[in-house]
C-alpha cells in the first residue's frame, strides 16, 4: 500500500528566510510525444529569481514527464549555486524511504562514490557487499 502525503496548503507558501523554493510541473502532450517542463525559482519574500521552459521529446508518460520537471527543477538550483533548496511539485508519485528499507542503493551509491565511475549492470550488482545486503534485506 503506498501513502500519498498530502499537500501542505492549496495556496503557495513562501520558503523560510534563507532558503529558496523552486516549483516544477509537467505538461504531457501524447499526440505530439513531447513534454513541457515550467520551472519558477522564488525566494523566501516570494520574489521570482528565475523560471525556464523546456520542451522534452520522447518521453513515455505523465509520470516520465513529473520526473524530468523535477529533475530539471534540481538542475536549476544547482546551476544557480543554490544550497538550501526546497522542490515542489504537484506529482505525489514519490515515496519516502527509511535508510534502512532502502540499504540496496545506499550501498551502491557508496560503492560508486569508492570507484568514481559509472557503472549498469543488469541482473546483477557492484560489488558483493551489495549483494549481501540485498539478499539479507530482500523480504524483511
Amino acid at each position: 500500500k503506498t501513502h500519498a502525503l498530502r499537500p501542505e496548503s492549496d495556496r503557495w507558501r513562501p520558503p523560510k528566510q534563507g532558503f529558496f523554493k523552486i516549483n516544477s510541473d509537467a505538461a504531457f502532450n501524447v499526440k505530439e510525444n513531447k513534454t513541457y517542463s515550467g520551472i519558477i525559482v522564488r525566494n523566501f519574500k516570494g520574489n521570482i529569481l528565475a523560471s525556464k521552459t523546456m520542451v522534452h521529446d520522447n518521453i513515455p508518460s505523465g509520470f516520465a514527464a513529473e520526473a524530468t520537471a523535477c529533475l530539471q527543477a534540481v538542475t536549476v538550483g544547482r546551476d544557480l549555486g543554490m544550497k538550501s533548496v526546497k522542490i515542489e511539485g504537484d506529482s505525489l508519485t514519490f515515496q519516502h524511504a527509511r535508510r534502512i528499507a532502502n540499504e540496496s542503493a545506499h550501498c551502491l551509491a557508496s560503492e560508486g562514490l569508492k570507484i568514481g565511475k559509472n557503472e549498469y549492470l543488469v541482473y546483477g550488482t557492484a560489488g558483493q557487499d551489495i549483494t549481501e545486503v540485498y539478499t539479507e534485506n530482500k523480504f524483511q
